[in-house]
């Protein structure tokens, strides 16, 4: 499902353990592709929108699977932020390109694109060091309006760690 706030298109895809919520604005991209029980989720800027076009593009990626790994990549960009009630992480870390785990339900991830963190606002610094509880509880739609908000250029994705359905939800 995806739909117009302003200038910047939301999308929103879930599935029955994942929820992918994006937002790309100026110069932005977010690519969500599903295929046999893997989801891969890239979050970069457009190649004019960053110094240094001869050089390769930046972007953060996420993967994730059916059976509830997660892994990220950070090429040359932010890392992700991984969110829980108790706290937030960055991901991958100490300058690693890659990790991978097992996320419990209830853990969010955030990718911003370089773009979006250079404008990263006060109001998510705040937030991540004094409530990261909100902030996994808030609509992801909301919170990546919210990051966006002060500024339009680059992108976002929040992936969600949903929790299992009960047995007569299940899809089959």
């Amino acid at each position: 499902m995806s739909h117009l706030v302003g200038s910047a298109i939301v999308h929103a895809e879930v599935d029955d353990s994942w929820a992918v919520t994006s937002l790309e604005c100026a110069k932005g991209l977010v690519r969500v592709d599903r295929r046999q029980g893997l989801t891969r989720v890239v979050v970069g800027d457009t190649h004019d929108s960053v110094a240094g076009m001869h050089e390769p593009p930046a972007f953060s990626a996420a993967a994730f699977t059916s059976d509830g790994e997660f892994i990220v990549v950070a090429r040359r960009s932010p890392p992700a932020i991984a969110m829980d009630p108790t706290g937030s992480r960055i991901t991958p870390a100490g300058g690693a390109t890659l990790d991978s785990e097992y996320p419990e339900p209830g853990r969010r991830f955030l990718l911003l694109s370089c773009a979006a963190f250079e404008d990263l606002p006060e109001f998510l610094a705040t937030g991540l060091e004094r409530s990261p509880s909100e902030l996994i509880s808030r609509d992801a739609e909301d919170l990546l309006l919210c990051i966006f908000a002060d500024h339009e250029r680059g992108a976002g994705a929040v992936i969600d760690r949903l929790p299992p359905r009960p047995l007569g939800e299940l899809n089959t």
